[in-house]
């Protein structure tokens, strides 16, 4: 094996990390991971609510060495699951209570097919001040892995020697603050470095080890990520 967990979470460690950007709002979050002997690769895909640009999505952070790609938010957008025009909510009209005016049906695509969406279905959560949000968390729930990535679409960013070895759904990213370890770290700033991340941690290992024990050794679809919390 020509590589370690250590020099995964190095490399990790010295990119972007796409899960505490302040621009977009998370509504879930699925990790997968892939090796050879050789090379490793590791995709987050997001599907969040991006207020400042088209809405909701589907979208793809890649690293490792076994890329098609250029890798964190230099990935490109090669497939898009969902689509949906977000001109239909007029931002700037407002109901009698100050609310953006919200069309009684929207029509969203996925996979290619027609959906439509009775907004008077959508649980307004009052976390998120857009409606996108919420649009996406009830398209979530009836959906699901209909709106993120197949294993075709995946390997569009992954080569093909690598094998998909592990997935993590549901992923929750674990508030971690470690105040004050470290040189040159701020109270805090380990928020944000995957190697002060459980999940991830146990991501690197499994992909060095192929030991799947290590998964069942904590409950990592709890560790971390939970939109709920985040906005």
């Amino acid at each position: 094996m020509s590589f370690s967990s250590d020099s995964i979470l190095k490399h990790l460690d010295e990119s972007d990390y796409p899960l505490l950007n302040a621009n977009y709002d998370i509504a879930a979050v699925r990790v997968v991971g892939f090796c050879s002997q050789e090379k490793w690769a590791i995709i987050f895909e997001l599907l969040m609510s991006y207020p400042a640009s088209d809405g909701i999505g589907l979208m793809l952070f890649v690293y490792g060495t076994g890329l098609k790609v250029k890798q964190g938010f230099e990935t490109p957008v090669l497939h898009v699951p969902l689509e949906w025009r977000r001109y239909e909510i007029q931002d700037d009209e407002l109901d009698e209570k100050g609310i953006p005016f919200i069309p009684e049906v929207i029509q969203v695509h996925i996979r290619g097919k027609l959906i439509t969406v009775h907004t008077n279905d959508v649980i307004r959560l009052n976390k998120a001040p857009e409606f996108d949000f919420d649009l996406l968390v009830h398209l979530i729930e009836i959906y699901g892995e209909e709106l993120f990535s197949t294993n075709k679409e995946l390997y569009l960013y992954v080569s093909e020697e690598l094998e998909k070895l592990i997935q993590f759904d549901n992923w929750h990213h674990e508030d971690n603050w470690h105040h004050g370890e470290g040189v040159g770290v701020w109270e805090g700033d380990k928020f944000h470095i995957p190697s002060y991340t459980s999940g991830v941690k146990i991501i690197a290992q499994i992909l060095e080890t192929r030991n799947f024990d290590l998964y069942r050794s904590q409950s990592v679809r709890n560790l971390g990520f939970d939109w709920k919390v985040f906005t």
